[in-house]
């Protein structure tokens, strides 16, 4: 079994022909809602990573599940699989069959619907699950997968009732959380304005107590749980201590040389991220209404660009006021990087590890960012980034570093060699074949 937390060797393969030693090629079903797209959001981007992990140990089949209504397969990362099923072609071959799921009764509503941020978990029904194995069974072979990877909890709960008719003797099937959803599933709830009252409260601990039950379902289901950090392996451990449970980190495509130092004449700050994203949105705002305000008054010139698709009104309403740039969606953010002297990450609320935090300091800049975007990744206040604990912190930090460049710059040239040590795409993705080559021959042993 994989040693919980701990770095997982890569296996040592010689070439051989014998299938119970692992090395003629696999057959591999992957599991996943979000589409891999190595240049899409922080969860496309992992999901690409893992998918192309997984096209090195074999022949990849792509379930694309759990279903959204009206959704529809698209080409993005169709060159990594030798077959796709979408689930709404499944759900269009018998649209009676799926209906329940889209429109579950209130019973099943109250008693098994579970939301957390990637989306909803209902667990199937048994026509619903017969269904699901019949659709791959005609689409994929009858023959069964030597490992299957799941990609994110609601996928996980989908899937949880057909992995034994799916899955080798010898295989391996696990589930890649990224993040710990239940405690976050809280915290969100929460934070919202809406999480107030005795309706709100019975609510959230009602989704809290289906999340606990399905949690425990899924970490029970399979052979390996992975999530992105030490963070959330420590989570997962304290509920399942027999577990194999496993870090594999976010990454990002670090340049291969360190942006130059910023021209600009004027201080400029940055925020790069998906603004409709809730912990995006509010994060920005109470930037622009609690700690820019601090920092204008120290620098009146000072510049704050935000870029990033899915601008809010409420975000836009900002542009031209108080040096604030809406800039919304950009083809490369990086000259957005080049000008900019220092970048922000005001989320006081995050669920995974955050590829912006990543993304910034692969980009040679100084980050000023709260503890709860950062705690997820192994990078120490005031050495690698400026961690605040408040606002007043916050503008604070970010005076500091608008003030004193060459120490924003040698703090960013260490963040900058700390991802690139610990998060560059090839390294990642090289411990995600080694993970899954040494889970298969403990399995198999």
């Amino acid at each position: 079994m994989i040693g919980a937390g701990t770095p997982c060797p890569a296996a040592v393969i010689s070439p051989i022909s014998d299938r119970s030693n692992m090395m003629q090629p696999l057959r591999i079903l992957y599991v996943s809602a979000c589409l891999p797209i190595a240049n899409g959001t922080g969860s496309q981007k992992r999901s690409f990573v893992a998918a192309h992990a997984l096209q090195q140990l074999g022949a990849v089949h792509f379930l694309e599940v759990p279903p959204g209504p009206g959704t529809s397969a698209t080409d993005e990362g169709s060159g990594l699989f030798v077959a796709r099923l979408a689930g709404s072609d499944m759900v269009a071959d018998d649209p009676g069959c799926w209906s329940s799921y889209f429109e579950p009764s209130f019973t099943r509503k109250l008693l098994q619907r579970a939301w957390i941020t990637a989306g909803a978990m209902l667990p199937l029904l048994p026509e619903q699950n017969k269904a699901l194995l019949a659709s791959i069974t005609h689409r994929f072979g009858a023959q069964k997968f030597d490992l299957i990877y799941i990609f994110q909890a609601h996928a996980g709960l989908f899937m949880c009732d057909a992995l034994d008719e799916l899955l080798a003797a010898d295989g391996v099937s696990l589930i890649d959380w990224d993040a710990a959803e239940r405690p976050a599933a809280v915290e969100q709830y929460r934070a919202r304005e809406h999480g107030k009252g005795v309706l709100s409260w019975l609510g959230c601990r009602l989704n809290d107590c289906k999340l606990a039950r399905y949690e425990r379902r899924l970490l029970d289901a399979v052979d390996l749980t992975v999530c992105a950090s030490d963070y959330d392996v420590a989570y997962f451990k304290a509920r399942r201590p027999s577990g194999s449970v496993h870090a594999i980190s976010n990454c990002i495509d670090v340049p291969a040389q360190a942006t130059a130092a910023s021209t600009a004449d004027v201080p400029t700050v940055l925020f790069v991220g998906l603004l409709n994203y809730w912990p995006n949105r509010s994060g920005v705002l109470l930037f622009l209404s609690e700690i820019w305000p601090q920092v204008r008054a120290t620098f009146p010139d000072a510049v704050f660009n935000i870029v990033g698709r899915g601008v809010t009104h409420d975000i836009s309403a900002w542009h031209g006021r108080e040096g604030v740039n809406v800039i919304g969606e950009v083809e490369h953010v990086a000259p957005y990087y080049a000008a900019c002297h220092v970048a922000v990450a005001p989320m006081f609320f995050s669920v995974g590890s955050s590829i912006k935090i990543l993304e910034a300091l692969a980009f040679n800049r100084a980050l000023v960012a709260f503890e709860t975007a950062t705690r997820r990744h192994a990078l120490d206040d005031a050495v690698h980034v400026s961690v605040a604990h408040s606002n007043a912190d916050f503008a604070a930090r970010l005076c500091a570093l608008l003030s004193e460049p060459r120490a924003a710059a040698a703090m960013a040239a260490r963040g900058r060699e700390q991802v690139a040590q610990q998060y560059a795409k090839t390294q990642v993705e090289q411990l995600t074949v080694d993970c899954l080559r040494k889970a298969l021959t403990l399995r198999r042993t």
